[in-house]
């Protein structure tokens, strides 16, 4: 048994005007299907049909689209704040059959207002002014099935057909409230759906046929029921409302429950209405749908954070160290920069450090050591800073430090000297104790600058002036220094020109031999006369060439040169010259060298056993197989292959076994300690050279002592000063096979 559609629709209007409510119905998505009630009081004025509703609700968000379907939604509520109308709200949520959610919102804040008048004893004035108003409007006969009242209906332009009955049942259910019909015995008889509070707590009451005494429910019922029937009988008043009681549940939990007496008309005929209603307020299973909602929503919320917080580091950080990077570095130096503008007593500085021979460190050890050096270096940096300073890695081997506030340039210079002493302590890799240097550059901020990028241009002007005197060192900038890199830069073009037109000319220095005593090749050197200003050694041209990427070109040109040269003394003379050329490590990871070679020796007519490369220990660090390789093509072509600077690079002994040499060239720093340390070490490297079969020379022989000895130990040959700076071709022409007298 139910009541009439008519009835139901009523009682709707009478809660939405009393209770001040408003209710949407909406798809499982969010999208509204209809909406009425006091929807101005819950921020809804402007919601229209089709909009979602957490675009209007925003405490909604993260409900909708439900993605577990409808058919898996409790009836619940929840309670939010409503941000438009500062007011605390819940939200029931009812399901319906037909897969569409119907939210019924209710102020808190109105609820606690009606019991406050409730309590004064004119709570009803409202509900009855309501009501009879409701009935002289629309003179609703009882007994049929009428339409919703208008005042009931939406505003115009969110009108929807009519809620079903049924779905007018659910509200009652959300709202926690029994509706009940007093038979003419007495007995009580439920006409609507149980509402989960009673089915749950006192469901034994209901009998099969739906039948129950007041007595077997609450004494306080019953009583109340005994008040209702002088109400029914001689009362004008429209409803009967009880005061407020607790009721102890088979859980043993206390429901607080309210009663209303109603006198409704059906077809002439008195009908008993009570509706009881829980106001409980204590929080039920059925909230951990929505609190499993709001936990996902925030973990989505956390993962967000989280994902944005990585995207940060990564965008700002370096991998490796987890140093700041450029990027961020240049932002904290451009901030710094601002605020020494308008603070015109805060100084700062920039520094830019550099390891020294890294990149031969990195290929001899391999790039697991080299990282393992960088996160040493890294981490050394930092245990030297204070709070504030900002270290960065620049990328490579190459580091930078934002000093924010400084006392004086004095104390830059003692974290710097600190710094590059740290760097230079011992570490252990694979086993083995290393020790490195590193250079450094320091720019201190001035009035005069007018760009924080300018800054750090000059920190790194300052690290080439440093790494150019030599390791371990560091430099601070002044305007002299741009001055300088200008001067380079324009050095560079120069060199671009002078190749383009071939202003460069190659100079031959005498390599003798010592128990012949007659010279026995010369080796090509490249000289650079300048237009303009005058002599440029090879010390400045040279590191030059091998930065800018000219030095390929510069090496082809003195390949091409002195296979030339050979064809013309072979031509002039008749018997073929041998000239050693030297040839960068950036040949062999350009890939064509066998090539060039080839086509240049076929292009003289000249034998290719000729020409002697001579090539760096740091040539075989990048890719020691690959340049082997090439080595024993070359030598299968002819060619004689020597090691320069022997003793100098990281190269390692075992690699002289592999490779198809023919001269070892000692480098004259070994040379030069003969007179005042052991002969030890070159004696060594004689007697390793010989068992392998190779010609030792000796580089920078400038002394007759030096001289003597280096034939004592047995070198193969010399060059130096001491018989001959390097001279111009037609010069060099006239001193080959030419016997060397050396006065005693």
């Amino acid at each position: 048994m139910t009541l009439p559609a008519a009835i139901t629709h009523r009682l709707v209007d009478l809660a939405t005007q009393h209770r001040r409510l408003a209710y949407l119905q909406v798809t499982p998505t969010g999208e509204i299907l209809s909406l009425g009630g006091q929807i101005e009081a819950y921020g809804l004025a402007q919601a229209q049909i089709g909009d979602n509703v957490s675009t209007h609700l925003v405490y909604l968000n993260g409900f909708f689209p439900h993605p577990g379907g409808s058919e898996v939604i409790p009836h619940v509520h929840i309670e939010a704040r409503a941000s438009e109308t500062d007011r605390t709200a819940n939200v029931h949520f009812i399901c319906d059959q037909d897969e569409t959610w119907l939210l019924l919102l209710e102020s808190t804040v109105e609820m606690q207002q009606q019991q406050q008048l409730q309590q004064k004893g004119n709570d009803l004035v409202l509900l009855q002014q309501s009501y009879a108003r409701l009935l002289n409007q629309h003179h609703v006969q009882l007994g049929h099935e009428a339409a919703v009242p208008p005042s009931s209906h939406p505003p115009e332009s969110h009108s929807q057909p009519p809620m079903e009955n049924s779905l007018l049942d659910q509200i009652f259910s959300a709202l926690k409230i029994m509706t009940l019909e007093v038979t003419a015995d007495g007995t009580l008889t439920v006409i609507s759906d149980l509402p989960d509070w009673l089915a749950q707590e006192f469901g034994e009451l209901q009998t099969a046929e739906g039948h129950f005494e007041a007595e077997a429910f609450s004494s306080f019922l019953s009583n109340f029921i005994i008040d209702a029937q002088t109400f029914w009988n001689e009362s004008s008043d429209l409803l009967l409302r009880s005061g407020i009681w607790t009721e102890t549940a088979r859980s043993g939990r206390d429901i607080t429950l309210e009663a209303i007496a109603l006198s409704l008309e059906d077809k002439q005929q008195q009908r008993k209405i009570i509706l009881v209603q829980s106001s409980e307020l204590l929080v039920s299973e059925k909230f951990q749908w929505l609190q499993a909602a709001r936990e996902a929503q925030l973990d989505i919320a956390s993962k967000q954070k989280e994902a944005e917080e990585q995207l940060f580091h990564a965008t700002y950080y370096d991998t490796l160290t987890d140093l700041p990077n450029r990027s961020l570095f240049t932002a904290r130096l451009e901030a710094c920069f601002e605020k020494s503008q308008w603070q015109t007593d805060i100084r700062f500085a920039v520094i830019v450090i550099n390891i020294d021979r890294f990149q031969a460190l990195n290929n001899s050890l391999g790039t697991a050591a080299g990282d393992h050096v960088l996160v040493t270096v890294a981490k050394r940096i930092c245990d030297c800073l204070r709070q504030p300073d900002i270290p960065v890695r620049f990328g490579s081997d190459e580091f930078g430090i934002l000093l924010a506030q400084i006392e004086s340039e004095q104390a830059v210079i003692n974290i710097v000297e600190r710094l590059l002493e740290s760097i230079s302590q011992p570490l252990l890799i694979d086993g083995g104790k290393t020790q490195l240097t590193a250079s450094a550059g320091i720019a201190f901020s001035e009035d005069w600058y007018q760009y924080s990028r300018d800054l750090l241009r000059d920190a790194m002007i300052a690290l080439q002036q440093a790494k150019a005197v030599g390791r371990g060192r560091y430099r601070v900038f002044d305007r002299e220094m741009r001055s300088q890199a200008f001067e380079l830069w324009n050095l560079e073009s120069a060199l671009r020109t002078a190749l383009e037109r071939d202003e460069l000319q190659l100079c031959y220095q005498p390599i003798v031999d010592l128990k012949t005593q007659r010279i026995e090749r010369f080796e090509a050197l490249a000289r650079w006369q300048h237009p303009t200003h005058g002599s440029i050694p090879p010390s400045k041209f040279i590191p030059l060439a091998e930065e800018s990427g000219l030095i390929v070109e510069l090496d082809s040109w003195a390949l091409r040169t002195a296979c030339s040269t050979i064809r013309q003394w072979q031509q002039s003379k008749g018997q073929t010259a041998q000239f050693n050329v030297n040839i960068s490590p950036q040949h062999f990871s350009e890939g064509n060298l066998l090539a060039s070679i080839r086509s240049v020796v076929a292009a003289a007519e000249i034998p290719p056993s000729a020409l002697c490369l001579e090539i760096t220990e740091s040539s075989l660090l990048t890719n020691p197989k690959a340049v082997i390789t090439v080595l024993n093509q070359l030598k299968d072509l002819g060619v004689t292959i020597a090691i320069d600077d022997f003793g100098t690079g990281y190269a390692s002994l075992s690699y002289l076994q592999d490779l198809p040499l023919d001269m070892l060239k000692i480098d004259g720093y070994f040379i030069k300690m003969m007179e005042s340390s052991s002969t030890e070490i070159i004696q060594t490297i004689i007697n390793l050279g010989h068992k392998l079969g190779l010609s030792i020379t000796a580089e920078q022989v400038e002394t007759v002592p030096q001289y003597k000895t280096l034939k004592q130990l047995g070198c193969d040959t010399v060059q130096g000063y001491l018989f001959s700076r390097p001279v111009p071709v037609l010069d060099a022409q006239s001193l080959m096979n030419a016997e060397v007298i050396i006065s005693k």
